[in-house]
């Protein structure tokens, strides 16, 4: 079987073509193939074309109304500059391949309307108005392991794109915009990287799965309204907003790592959303609810070295949780309300621990009311001061927290509350609420392997040090896995070690391209902290094939429930499956045939 994307005729010279060509139908698709039937185990293929045109509004290459098995490969589409029109037109297209081509100076790079299961993979979408455009789409997308830069509105666009599964996995956005979704929903957006855009993802629509994405000198890491998704283990720095979260009823923001950046979670009108066990470290602000923000969960979050409030409730915010929470080492701890806005109310801060801020831990506007402050504990906070809150409203409840400054065993002696309210808490505790030491594990940062690249025989995985903010001389161990499925499942590597570095010898494993790195860093007290490689990187030990390949669907099936396991059952493949399986198996061999 030879490899239907062989990457010599990258070699063959290209044949330039100054006017736009359109396609219609399967027999005329068939007249510009080079070769192939345009069976899944023959598509047609079409390849080494340049096509060159700057003028006017029509697409350089038009396909329509098509039904059988095509590969677009190795062609330029340049528009010349940014216009109306598209270089690749697919209307009405099922069962194709967009592989290794360049778009650039088009209106539209790669425009897609009614289509029907579609690979996009290693192509470069440069200087365009729009890199990719997918409007209607059905069935299988997967849209990989492309390089969009410096395209003006949008790398990538989605309105209306209802697929069964649309998978964006290993992409790299570089200036220019990333990608946006609009009315579009079964939407996984996994291992791609951001680098100074102005917006990397914009969702809208339900049931995404947003997880180990990177972020760097973004404006807006992620721009979502997207009600029950997961939004996971995504990194961000030097952003300006790490999240711009709208309504987002029932989504999951866990485990994302914001720093040295503006703003952590920039909140407005988001309702029902639950945000865990993120780390915000030395960013202005941690979370700002700006306005009409209720009934959301801020539990379990490491918030350190904000410049100026770690959680701020602006405006009419109401019925709010915030819980569990480790606040430490910022100006303001939390500040609800603001004066001249509508009123806060019914908020609760419960159960958290604030330590060392430079001004109040929790202090309260005069537009706030019936807040309940309890089982808190309150330490090093506002130095200097009266007290560690701060209360200018109305009828808050102030009950049950722990002061280090307050300084009698008297249980019914209260603790005096400073602002306009004269409010105090009539019941302060004499222990605090948490009575281990206070103190967490920074992330470790692997530094090798790196994201993209290609490693072979025995490497060196490297990661730095993590240390115990608290308590610097406390020895920590680190656990090592990788995954094979761009961290859908894990495998241990390594387990409690103290050095930061080991080798791996990855000639024991199957060659593929979405291998991922996880180092977790552990305590003797039960605290960790972990880091994921930013993107995928690929395994290429093997230049032929075993006679046998068994391959793992990325279905949303498993992308929901990554904890299962393939079943040892027989099974058919559709035709555009298999064609995607051949694809895989002709990676494993792009040197030579089998």
């Amino acid at each position: 079987m030879k490899d239907i994307r062989d990457r010599s005729v990258n070699k063959k010279v290209q044949d330039v073509i100054t006017t736009p060509i359109t396609v219609t139908g399967n027999s005329e698709l068939a007249a510009l193939a080079v070769r192939g039937n345009g069976s899944v185990t023959q598509p047609y293929i079409i390849e080494n074309i340049t096509i060159i045109w700057h003028g006017g509004y029509l697409p350089l290459l038009l396909i329509k109304e098509t039904s059988v098995y095509f590969i677009i490969q190795n062609c330029i589409f340049d528009g010349g500059e940014i216009g109306g029109h598209s270089g690749l037109n697919l209307v009405q297209v099922s069962n194709g391949v967009i592989w290794n081509n360049t778009f650039t100076g088009d209106g539209t790079g790669l425009y897609s309307y009614e289509c029907t299961n579609l690979i996009i993979d290693e192509n470069i979408f440069s200087q365009n108005y729009i890199g990719v455009h997918i409007r209607y789409g059905a069935g299988l997308f997967n849209i990989m392991n492309n390089l969009f830069y410096n395209n003006t509105w949008e790398g990538m666009l989605f309105y209306d794109s209802f697929s069964t599964e649309l998978n964006i996995i290993n992409n790299t956005f570089e200036h220019g915009r990333g990608l946006s979704t609009s009315s579009t929903s079964n939407v996984n957006i996994l291992n791609n990287r951001f680098i100074g855009v102005e917006t990397g993802i914009s969702s809208g629509g339900h049931n995404y799965v947003i997880k180990n994405n990177s972020f760097y000198n973004t404006s807006v890491g992620i721009s979502t309204g997207s009600d029950y998704s997961s939004i996971r283990y995504n990194i961000f720095k030097g952003v300006e907003r790490g999240f711009y979260v709208g309504t987002a009823e029932q989504t999951d923001f866990s485990h994302n790592l914001i720093e040295d950046s503006y703003t952590g979670f920039w909140m407005d009108t988001c309702t029902n959303a639950i945000f865990n066990n993120n780390s915000l470290f030395r960013n202005v602000y941690g979370f700002y609810a700006y306005e009409e923000v209720s009934q959301n969960s801020i539990v379990n979050n490491t918030i350190t070295d904000h410049q100026l409030t770690a959680i701020h409730f602006r405006s009419l915010s109401w019925k709010n949780i915030v819980s569990g929470n480790l606040i430490i080492n910022n100006s303001r701890g939390v500040h609800i309300g603001a004066d001249g806005y509508f009123p806060c109310s019914e908020n609760v801060i419960r159960k958290n621990i604030f330590v060392n801020n430079r001004e109040h831990a929790i202090f309260l506007d005069d537009s706030t009311s019936g807040q309940g402050i309890h089982w808190n504990d309150l330490i090093n906070n506002n130095l200097g001061g009266k007290s560690q809150i701060y209360d200018a409203g109305e009828n808050n409840n102030i009950r049950y927290n722990f002061y280090d400054d307050w300084f009698t065993n008297d249980p019914i002696t209260p603790y005096s509350i400073w602002g306009d309210s004269g409010n105090s808490d009539l019941n302060p505790m004499q222990i605090p609420f948490y009575v281990g030491p206070i103190e967490f594990i920074t992330c470790p940062t692997i530094v090798y392997p790196i994201a993209g690249q290609t490693v072979v025989d025995t490497i060196k995985i490297e990661w730095t040090k993590s240390i115990n903010y608290f308590n610097v001389t406390q020895n920590i161990v680190y656990d090592v896995f990788y995954s094979n499925s761009g961290g859908l499942t894990w495998n241990n590597i390594e387990h409690n070690i103290s050095t930061t570095s080991i080798l791996w010898d990855t000639r024991t494993l199957m060659d593929g391209n979405f291998y991922v790195i996880k180092v977790i860093a552990k305590s003797s007290n039960y605290l960790f902290s972990e880091d994921v490689t930013d993107q995928v990187f690929k395994i290429q030990n093997s230049e032929i094939t075993t006679s046998i390949l068994t391959t793992q669907s990325l279905s949303s099936s498993s992308l929901s429930n990554p904890s299962s396991t393939p079943q040892s059952t027989s099974f058919m493949l559709s035709p555009f499956a298999f064609l995607i399986l051949l694809i895989l198996v002709s990676r494993l061999v792009r040197r030579e045939g089998i």
